[in-house]
């Protein structure tokens, strides 16, 4: 992952909270999600991840749909972190101690 990347990772998690936190009259789907509570969350997860593969299952040409659907999970995981209070770098520094322990 290209710093570039990687920052607009820690950018959509800034969004996501400060989506969380906003008292704007504006709709934000972010908040939405996020008030629903963890079972809707949790179901967008599952849901967003099963897309997610059925894509990779059926478009083994077509990157696309895959590039797609991978977005959706990821921001939905990401809406799951937050609402769990664990951040990106969270999930980073357990993937550093697994790499390192191989």
């Amino acid at each position: 992952m290209t710093a570039k990347e990687n920052n607009f990772i820690e950018e959509l998690e800034r969004v996501i909270k400060d989506r969380a936190e906003s008292i704007d009259i504006n709709k934000s789907y972010t908040r939405d999600l996020l008030a629903s509570g963890k079972d809707r969350i949790a179901k967008k997860v599952i849901e967003e991840s099963g897309e997610l593969a059925v894509a990779y299952l059926n478009n083994e040409t077509n990157k696309d749909e895959i590039i797609w659907e991978s977005a959706d999970l990821l921001y939905h995981m990401m809406v799951l972190l937050h609402s769990a209070d664990i951040t990106m770098n969270d999930i980073s520094t357990e993937l550093k101690k697994r790499n390192q322990s191989n």
